[in-house]
C-alpha cells in the first residue's frame, strides 16, 4: 500500500465510528452579562445625537437617538426621558434654546428631571466602506486583473455618559455594526444597493447590539466532540448514552477516557476537551473551563480549546448576577 494511501486512511480514522457527524454536536446555552452595570441607575436622559461633526443634528442622528431611547425603554431597567420629552420640559420651564439641543441644554434638562445619568451620541460613521481589490482572470495571453470592490455598510456611534449634577464625563465608548453589502465586479460597493433598506438594516442591528449592553441575553451555541482512533469506540458509546439522556453514564465514560494514561500525541488534549464539553452541556462551567484550559495548555496552537475556555468563562459569569 502506498504511503499516501496510509496517510489518508489514518486521517479518515480520526472521524471513524458509528456515530454520525451530526450526533457529535452538543447544543449549549450561554448567558452573557452586559458590559456595563446599569442597575445602580433609575433615570436616564437621552439627548439629541449629532452627526460626525459633533454639532449638526440630522434626521438620521435623531433616528438613532430614538432607537437608543426605545432600547432602554424595552429593557425596563430605568425611567427614560428621550430628546422630545427633554425639549418639552425645557420649553415648559421657559428655557431659551439656541440652535441644537446641545450638551449644555442636556445637562440643564438632566438636572430638572433628576436624571442619574445622561447619554450623548455622535454618529461617527454611517456609510459604505469599500475594500478595493482585484480578481485575476486567466487567459491564453497570460490573464489580467479585473478591479473588484467588496463593500460593507458601517454604522458607528460614539457615546458619552455624563453626570447631570456635575457635568463630569462618566464614560466614553463606541458601538458599531457592520452589514455586508452587495458588490459587483468593476463597480463600487453601493451599486445596485437599496440605500434606505441597508440603512434600516444597520439601525436594527445596531439596536440589537446596543440592547446587549443593557440586560443579560442568552446565546445558543453548538460545539462538537473530537474523535480519535485511540478511543473511537468508547467515544461513540459515550455520545450514544448522552443523546439517550443517560447523562451520568456518558459523563463517567468521558471521564474514564480523559484519565487514560496510554493516550499519545494529540489524543489526551482531545479527551480532556470532550470531557469538558459534556460537563459544559450540563452547565458545570467551572469544571469544564479547567479541562478546556488543560487541553489548550497541552495544545496551544489549537484555538478551539481557547475559544471553549472563553465560552465557559462567559457561562460562569452569566450564572452570577452582578451586585
Amino acid at each position: 500500500m502506498k504511503p499516501s494511501t496510509l496517510l489518508l486512511i489514518s486521517a479518515l480514522g480520526l472521524f471513524a465510528g458509528p456515530v454520525d457527524a451530526q450526533d457529535r454536536e452538543v447544543p449549549v446555552k450561554i448567558t452573557h452579562l452586559p458590559e456595563r452595570n446599569w442597575t445602580a441607575y433609575k433615570r436616564v436622559a437621552i439627548a439629541e445625537f449629532t452627526g460626525d461633526d459633533g454639532a449638526t443634528v440630522t434626521p438620521r442622528s435623531q433616528d438613532i437617538s430614538d432607537y437608543v431611547a426605545q432600547t432602554f425603554t424595552k429593557a425596563g431597567e430605568v425611567e427614560v426621558y428621550d430628546r422630545n420629552q427633554l425639549k418639552k420640559i425645557l420649553k415648559e420651564q421657559k428655557t431659551q434654546m439656541d440652535g441644537a439641543f446641545d450638551e449644555g441644554s442636556t445637562i440643564k434638562a438632566g438636572k430638572l428631571i433628576g436624571a442619574d445619568f445622561m447619554i450623548l451620541g455622535r454618529v461617527q460613521q454611517d456609510d459604505f466602506a469599500q475594500d478595493d481589490n482585484g480578481m485575476f482572470i486567466p487567459s491564453r495571453s497570460g490573464g489580467s486583473v479585473i478591479p473588484t470592490t467588496k463593500g460593507v455598510y458601517v454604522l458607528a456611534v460614539a457615546f458619552t455618559i455624563l453626570d447631570p449634577q456635575t457635568g463630569r464625563t462618566l464614560d466614553n465608548f463606541v458601538e458599531s455594526v457592520t452589514i455586508k453589502s452587495k458588490s459587483k465586479i468593476g463597480n463600487s460597493a453601493y451599486m445596485g444597493v437599496n440605500d434606505s433598506e441597508i440603512k434600516r438594516e444597520a439601525l436594527e442591528a445596531f439596536s440589537v447590539k446596543f440592547s446587549r449592553n443593557l440586560a443579560p441575553y442568552t446565546e445558543d451555541a453548538t460545539l462538537k466532540f473530537l474523535g480519535d482512533p485511540a478511543y473511537k469506540d468508547e467515544l461513540s458509546s459515550a455520545i450514544a448514552n448522552f443523546h439517550m439522556d443517560e447523562t451520568e453514564q456518558a459523563i463517567g465514560q468521558m471521564k474514564a477516557i480523559a484519565e487514560r494514561t496510554d493516550l499519545k500525541s494529540r489524543a489526551p488534549a482531545k479527551a480532556k476537551y470532550n470531557y469538558g464539553l459534556i460537563l459544559f452541556a450540563q452547565n458545570r462551567c467551572q469544571e469544564a473551563g479547567q479541562l478546556f484550559k488543560a487541553a489548550y495548555l497541552a495544545e496551544p496552537k489549537t484555538t478551539l480549546y481557547r475559544e471553549a475556555y472563553d465560552k465557559a468563562k462567559e457561562m460562569c459569569a452569566g450564572q452570577t448576577k452582578p451586585e
